[in-house]
């Protein structure tokens, strides 16, 4: 099983994601997510055995949560690993304290489980697509830079355990488990 940690948005940001999506949808080369799967990575765990799946859930579950609400604020547009070799489109932000500490609580659940370490520094990022040709890529670079966006925030109520399965349509996701991400 492919399996990662998320945030889940809102439905109003998740829609202004979607907005700002379409403005660039005609551009040849994009692999566009679908406004209901984008999500805010926490963790990215790849394979993982299916009949070990209780175990991670459980681990998860016990991860120690936020205190208190934070904001999630997307603020601008970005390429992955550089607009020099876009690979992927993502609006960013800055990562709160709040949502550090708590990515860095399931970062060590994962390396419990053994899991290697993610090499990659934490990134607040929400995928909107993925190029197939980083040639193709450049117009949507071009593009990105001339057209102005207003991207939103949220206060995030709920992360979950997702299945990633590839298909030649993109990956599609399904929720295995949702927690709280803070007391009510």
């Amino acid at each position: 099983m492919r399996l990662f940690a998320a945030l889940d948005l809102d439905d109003e940001l998740r829609a202004r994601l979607a907005d700002v999506s379409s403005v660039f949808a005609s551009l040849p080369g994009v692999r566009w997510t679908r406004p209901e799967a984008l999500h805010l990575t926490l963790r990215f765990f790849g394979e993982w055995p299916e009949d070990r799946l209780p175990e991670l859930t459980a681990a998860l579950a016990q991860v120690g949560r936020p205190d208190r609400p934070f904001e999630i604020r997307l603020e601008r547009l970005a390429f992955l690993p550089s607009e020099h070799s876009p690979r992927v489109f993502v609006a960013v932000g800055p990562t709160p304290a709040l949502l550090a500490e708590f990515q860095q609580r399931i970062e060590q659940v994962a390396r419990e489980l053994g899991f290697e370490p993610e090499r990659r520094a934490f990134l607040s990022h929400v995928t909107l697509a993925r190029l197939r040709d980083p040639r193709q890529g450049k117009r949507l670079v071009e593009a990105v830079r001339v057209t102005p966006v207003e991207l939103g925030a949220c206060q995030p109520e709920h992360w979950a355990l997702y299945q990633s399965a590839l298909t030649p349509a993109g990956a599609r996701y399904t929720k295995l488990a949702q927690w709280r991400l803070f007391p009510s």
